[in-house]
């Protein structure tokens, strides 16, 4: 005879059935639910799902499982979430509650956001394949993208190649620097396929904080707003509105930090480059910096705050209205990387003329330590706070000594 459980509680039945069983068997088919039935977070926090876990005599029946319900941490309320097992004859369903408070207390900088350990940090400069940016720094289970790359990238190249460092599948940082499509486009992905907002879990956003009338622009909105993250804009973050915050202390001794461009949240309304988010990364005595597409203006403001950092992530990947003199006579790079892509053919050239030859004088002024994506591959810095070292995928050759820069590029003489 068919057995049918059907478990519909009310919202009150629910608060009352704090702490009780989660779990239903009925002949040899148990179906449980991971973590609490009733779920309190603040507005400060995002909802992490837990899901279930469903067998039959010990078999995984989780495919048979769906679930109906979503959940919007930054607004209070109480959300339902159910869960049905339609397996074999049976009909079996759990809900979950998640009450959402809202909270007026910020946000503590210093609050370690990592209680795991990392003995080296890594620094993924990624190569796309394609004009763009993405940057993966990962600490053991504590994982910040920056920038994706355009929607093919994200799908193709930087889903599958941050996948095996995001073990738990959770992203505890993205930041997106600013709307234009070669940063922001994988975080929607292709059509149909997974880019970085569906392939993980996003626990806060860090971005630029205004709306632009582009496709790109609203498919990432959309999915940002969508992701029961905390969303941050970069004015919020230095002002520490909205339980945003300014720097990030994810363990002891690494800390990312919010860097005052004098640009944010769309100030500069002709030129998204100069509304870029630029971050500081400090491990122990070493320092990183990435600018985006950040230029001369707001690396004018940047010069006054900033002093030397040993790697720079050049800015608007080597473009002539970037990697100021001001900028470089502040931060006087030991390494410079250039995310940028060289086309496989007989021009050699990315159709921008990038990096020109106007940054790159001013950079080979304070470094030869100057590496491209283009040329090395995936670049990886590791880091252990007090020294690191570079590493490509394909090579470690500098950009100097490259093929490419010898048929394109010249070294200055003086």
């Amino acid at each position: 005879m068919k057995k049918i459980l059907l478990l519909i509680l009310t919202l009150v039945g629910i608060i009352g059935l704090a702490g009780c069983i989660n779990t239903t068997t009925i002949e040899g088919v148990e179906f449980q639910l991971n973590g609490d039935l009733i779920v309190n977070i603040t507005t400060a926090e995002s909802y992490l799902e837990l899901g279930y876990t469903a067998t039959d005599n010990g078999e995984d029946i989780n495919s048979y499982v769906s679930s109906t319900g979503t959940v919007d941490s930054s607004t209070p309320g109480t959300y339902i979430l159910k869960y049905t097992l339609i397996y074999n004859g049976k009909t079996m369903e759990l809900i979950r509650a998640i009450n959402v408070v809202e909270t007026t207390e910020v946000a503590n900088p210093d609050a370690i956001l990592y209680n795991g350990s990392c003995a080296n940090v890594q620094i993924h400069y990624i190569d796309l394949g394609s004009m763009g940016d993405s940057t993966l720094i990962d600490c053991g289970d504590f994982e910040i993208l920056i920038d994706a790359g355009l929607k093919s990238a994200g799908t193709e190249v930087i889903v599958p190649y941050i996948t095996p460092f995001v073990g738990d599948g959770i992203l505890e940082l993205v930041i997106a620097t600013h709307p234009d499509a070669d940063h922001i486009g994988g975080f929607v992905g292709l059509s149909d396929q997974d880019g970085i907002f569906d392939a993980f879990t996003v626990l806060r956003v860090l971005d630029y904080g205004y709306t632009k009338t582009t496709t790109t622009h609203e498919q990432y909105a959309e999915l940002r707003d969508n992701s029961g993250a905390l969303v941050c804009s970069g004015d919020d973050a230095l002002n520490s509105r909205n339980l945003c915050q300014p720097y990030y202390t994810i363990t002891a001794d690494l800390i990312l930090g919010v860097i005052d461009t004098g640009h944010y949240d769309g100030v500069d309304t002709n030129n998204d480059n100069e509304n870029s988010i630029v971050v500081l990364l400090e491990h122990g005595e070493r320092t990183y910096l990435f600018t985006g597409d950040a230029e001369f203006e707001a690396e004018e403001h940047m010069a006054t705050i900033l002093s030397h950092v040993d790697v720079y992530k050049a800015g608007h990947h080597g473009s002539k209205t970037a990697s100021s003199q001001a900028m470089l006579d502040s931060i006087t790079p030991n390494v410079i990387i250039l995310g940028v892509y060289f086309p496989e053919d007989d021009d050699g050239e990315n159709g921008y003329g990038i990096p020109q030859q106007e940054s790159l004088d001013r950079m080979f002024g304070f470094t030869d330590d100057i590496y491209a994506t283009g040329v090395s591959g995936t670049i990886i810095i590791t880091s252990d706070g007090t020294s690191f070292s570079v590493s490509g995928a394909l090579n470690t050759t500098l950009l100097k000594d490259s093929s490419w820069f010898a048929s394109h590029r010249t070294y200055p003489t003086e």
